[in-house]
């Protein structure tokens, strides 16, 4: 029985736990901001228990579909949502990106709880798996890793997609927006807009050019 650790309430505890996180924030103070992003750290899965869910809930035939879905949703999301908190940040006031995300989070809590099914089997089965042996693992592990390798065509892809990751990472928002705001003395909430950017960025190299 895998009894609170469900799927359902794990996500659950994401939202909530992402919603006191913001929160804490509007609150002000360092020791709040710096317990906030612990929090977020610690409890911030929506998107492994979101595709857990979602791989469970579809048939094989379909899952491909929702899945892009669901990635597809999360690239506009990235797209659009720096951009609005900038805004908000500039003509509202600092704390309202904040409030908006914690709010957010809090309809979603609501959304799930009135949508999501109450069925926990998928948990259950999941739970059972878990009692396989570690070198079964290890070796499906290995098995997926030299089948990314079994064509040329096949390994061209994955290392392309690695060293995209790798320069994402690299050039992303968290280590250049502070070189930006110093070397060009641009505002803190141009940062959502550079955000934005790179993200349309990584969204048009991976439709064309991966």
């Amino acid at each position: 029985d895998v009894g609170f650790l469900s799927r359902r309430n794990i996500l659950f505890l994401s939202f909530l736990g992402s919603a006191v996180s913001y929160a804490l924030i509007v609150a002000g103070g360092l020791r709040s901001i710096v317990f906030s992003r612990v929090l977020v750290g610690l409890v911030k899965q929506t998107m492994t228990v979101s595709t857990g869910l979602l791989t469970g809930y579809t048939s094989e035939h379909d899952r491909g579909i929702y899945l892009g879905r669901l990635q597809a949703s999360t690239t506009v999301s990235w797209i659009i949502g720096p951009s609005v908190g900038a805004l908000l940040y500039k003509h509202v006031s600092p704390s309202s990106p904040c409030i908006v995300a914690s709010c957010l989070f809090l309809f979603n809590s609501m959304l799930a709880a009135m949508l999501l099914p109450r069925d926990d089997s998928l948990d259950k089965s999941t739970n059972i798996k878990k009692h396989s042996s570690r070198m079964g693992k290890y070796s499906s592990f290995l098995e997926n890793l030299k089948a990314c390798f079994v064509s040329s065509k096949l390994a061209s892809v994955v290392i392309s997609l690695l060293l995209f990751g790798w320069v994402t990472r690299t050039t992303s928002y968290a280590n250049m927006g502070s070189f930006y705001e110093e070397k060009y003395g641009i505002e803190p909430h141009f940062r959502g807009y550079i955000k934005s950017y790179l993200q349309c960025l990584g969204f048009v190299i991976q439709t064309f050019f991966l």
